[in-house]
């Protein structure tokens, strides 16, 4: 069929397409495996190209395209397309706040 990218024509951001391996018959050119991303299971690992973002699967790919591209605006992403990930990342950091607070409070 051809390369990975040419079967995200048209797709809409947040929709999930799955691509059986053995249609991609080009070399994965351009791609970057993810070196931050939510967990997917069963995914063998991801990558991605612009706001393409594809997990391998093993026998098959699953494919969304990001509203917001990570490198261009990581924060614009993460509120776009993540924004689980962005409340986890915010409860965490006041959780530690407090306890920093309250360890300096009662001297510790």
């Amino acid at each position: 069929m051809g390369a990975l990218e040419d079967l995200a024509k048209g797709l809409e951001p947040g929709k999930e397409i799955l691509i059986p391996k053995n249609w991609i018959t080009e070399p994965l050119i351009g791609w970057s495996r993810s070196i931050l991303s939510l967990p997917k299971k069963g995914s063998l690992g991801d990558f991605r190209k612009g706001r393409l973002h594809v997990h391998d699967m093993g026998d098959h790919y699953a494919m969304h395209k990001d509203r917001v591209d990570p490198w261009e605006d990581p924060w614009k992403h993460l509120a776009s397309d993540a924004p689980k990930a962005l409340l986890e990342a915010a409860v965490f950091i006041g959780v530690v706040t407090m306890w920093f607070f309250i360890r300096r409070i009662k001297g510790i």
